[in-house]
């Protein structure tokens, strides 16, 4: 009777034991199965060698139009009908068409999908094309030149009124349709698309592919106007030699317009092709009024991923401009662990983070920094959040995660960001079209950092989403400030100034 009752027992537990690993098994799958559109990766292309240039063209077009469709899933129905529109419209010119026209072509066809992690990696993004030995950047009084060739060293900080005889306000109109996702983005990226000969030619803004006229009025109010000759050098410089590392992540995509507004070198400057004839480095509108003035903070150290330092005792100033480890230093975990050690040794009033910089990276590596920052402050203590147009993919999710952990505390100072709450992102690689080499950035996952993410979208929404989301509300500036080129001149920073002056108030 005993052994009977034993033998009972034990299939019992075995039935329950089956029954937990089968459970288990089946919430494993369902995770797999949730989780595989969000790494999926384009099958590589299959064409014979092709016999002329334009077939070469035909067969990248082909392979867009199969690849993009296999993995990205940010089209609308109407996205969709678009791209294979345009796509249709390049094939049957692509016998006819210079590179530039033929890169734009499909930059404006991937954009039909209208979401900032869905574009070209050209242009737009410094990679490709030819560029003036001149750089730009956004302020509140328009677009001024930061950094130039010695040549043109006389139109530092010269607020550039035409391009090609437009307006920079106009030709944002202009690339519009050639940048998915936001106006922010858009007109950021323009930037790198104004410092482009071939991207101006390629949109029938000018006939000229090597160089540009520029009308612009001095710091000391003459107005000048120039032909400005090209270098055969991406704004970005040459692209890595690793092909394949492309193929997931080019290091470039990191150096967005807004790191020219800094005068310190970049690292990758150095091996560069200089825009100049004999060779001489760049020169910069801050040259010589930073030893004068001083720098502000969020300008001293562009290439540091990120870094800290304390406000006189009172608060913390947290600038992060990549969302990942950088190499050769602590890992982002490790540093923002410090940080808040940090906040709460010193006792922190307020809290300053800057993510005007910031392009994105891996989130999930802030996920405790952004939640526990807030409880480390005083009840009333602030969290100032700083964004520009180049705060875009994870540097949005660090914006949406300080907001809602900070409640009313939280505070968004500045401008726009790069992207919607809601967007798709995350790509396990790049789509490399065979012939030309062009890169697209795709997406599979979608993210809700305005009202998070329902039951109902599970089949949509980015698993991680589910344990990491938030719903933060609206992430429009709750206080708009621009940058004034005025204050930018004599080292000041308008919207750290903006953000202080409201503690110093309180």
């Amino acid at each position: 009777m005993h052994d009977r009752r034993m033998s009972i027992f034990r299939r019992r537990w075995v039935v329950v034991v089956i029954g937990i690993l089968a459970a288990l098994l089946t919430l494993v799958a369902f995770a797999a199965y949730l989780l595989y559109p969000a790494f999926r990766v384009p099958s590589p292309p299959s064409f014979q060698p092709p016999a002329t240039p334009e077939e070469a063209r035909k067969q990248d077009l082909a392979y867009l139009q199969t690849a993009l469709r296999e993995v990205d899933r940010s089209f609308s129905a109407d996205g969709w009908r678009v791209f294979d529109q345009q796509i249709a419209a390049l094939s049957a010119q692509a016998g006819t068409l210079d590179a530039a026209t033929f890169e734009m072509g499909i930059a404006r066809a991937v954009a039909a999908a209208d979401n900032g992690h869905t574009n070209l990696l050209g242009a737009a993004w410094g990679l490709t094309l030819d560029s003036i030995p001149l750089r730009f950047y956004w302020f509140a009084e328009g677009l001024f030149t930061v950094k130039a060739a010695p040549e043109h060293a006389d139109l530092l900080g010269a607020r550039v009124r035409t391009i090609a005889g437009r307006t920079p306000e106009q030709l944002v109109r202009s690339f519009r349709s050639f940048v998915g996702g936001n106006a922010a983005l858009a007109r950021e990226l323009s930037i790198h698309l104004m410092e482009s000969p071939g991207a101006l030619r390629a949109i029938g803004v000018q006939a000229s592919t090597s160089s540009v006229e520029l009308a612009l009025e001095t710091l000391t109010g003459d107005l000048v106007e120039r032909r400005v000759e090209a270098v055969p050098t991406p704004v970005s410089g040459p692209p890595p030699e690793n092909t394949e590392q492309t193929r997931r992540f080019d290091p470039r995509e990191l150096y967005w317009p807004r790191r020219d507004a800094s005068p310190v070198p970049l690292p990758i400057e150095a091996p560069y092709p200089q825009p100049s004839a004999d060779g001489r480095p760049w020169v910069h509108v801050l040259d010589g009024r930073d030893a004068a003035f001083g720098l502000p903070l969020s300008l001293q150290r562009p290439n540091h991923f990120y870094w800290a330092t304390d406000l006189s005792g009172r608060g913390l100033f947290v600038q992060i401009n990549v969302t990942f480890d950088q190499p050769g230093r602590e890992s982002l975990p490790a540093f923002l662990e410090a940080t808040l050690e940090q906040a709460s040794t010193r006792r922190s009033r307020f809290a300053v983070v800057d993510l005007r910089g910031n392009p994105g990276g891996s989130y999930q590596a802030i996920a405790r920094f952004t939640r526990v920052l807030p409880t480390l402050l005083p009840a009333d203590g602030k969290v100032f959040i700083l964004t520009s147009g180049n705060t875009f993919s994870a540097g949005i999710v660090t914006a949406a995660r300080l907001r809602h952990f900070s409640g009313g505390r939280g505070e968004i100072v500045g401008e726009p960001m790069g992207d919607d709450p809601q967007f798709w992102a995350e790509a396990a690689t790049r789509i490399v079209l065979p012939g030309s080499g062009l890169r697209i950035g795709y997406a599979t996952g979608y993210h809700d950092w305005e009202n998070g993410c329902s039951l109902g979208q599970v089949l949509r929404c980015y698993l991680p989403n589910y344990f990491l989301g938030v719903a933060a509300g609206p992430l429009d500036p709750t206080i708009p400030v621009s940058w004034s080129f005025a204050d930018y001149l004599e080292g000041r920073d308008t919207v750290v100034e903006r953000a202080l002056g409201m503690v110093a108030v309180e």
